[in-house]
């Protein structure tokens, strides 16, 4: 049986993103990361993610905040300029995307804690 503790969460989460774009977390077409930035953070922490886009086509990816104050600011980059749109609780990074990888950061942008989801949706 695997036990749980406090700390192993606490690792798990810090896990799941890159800290740098080379370190850069892939999220799998049609799977997501959910994400928290902690109150005693900085405002300039940086969690950094990547998408493997196969072949040139729409590509939808979508960003939402978990609670009320969760303030970020999203930038990607890639072989294709994608716009933004707004979408309940937060928006829709989409357009017509070249095959390539394309990274995905994400900087706290209050002092609160601030939740996200990211979600490679096609």
């Amino acid at each position: 049986p695997i036990k749980s503790s406090a700390a192993s969460d606490v690792y798990k989460r810090q896990d799941s993103y890159g800290t740098s774009k080379k370190k850069a977390k892939e999220i799998k077409r049609k799977k997501s990361k959910k994400q928290v930035f902690l109150s005693n953070e900085s405002t300039s922490k940086t969690h950094w993610y990547k998408i493997k886009v196969k072949k040139t086509g729409m590509t939808y990816i979508d960003i939402t905040g978990l609670g009320n104050k969760s303030k970020i600011s999203v930038t990607v980059t890639g072989a294709a300029r994608l716009k933004n749109k707004t979408i309940s609780k937060g928006f829709r990074i989409y357009g017509k995307a070249k095959k390539g990888t394309y990274y995905i950061k994400i900087k706290k942008g209050s002092k609160g804690t601030s939740g996200y989801q990211v979600k490679y949706t096609k």
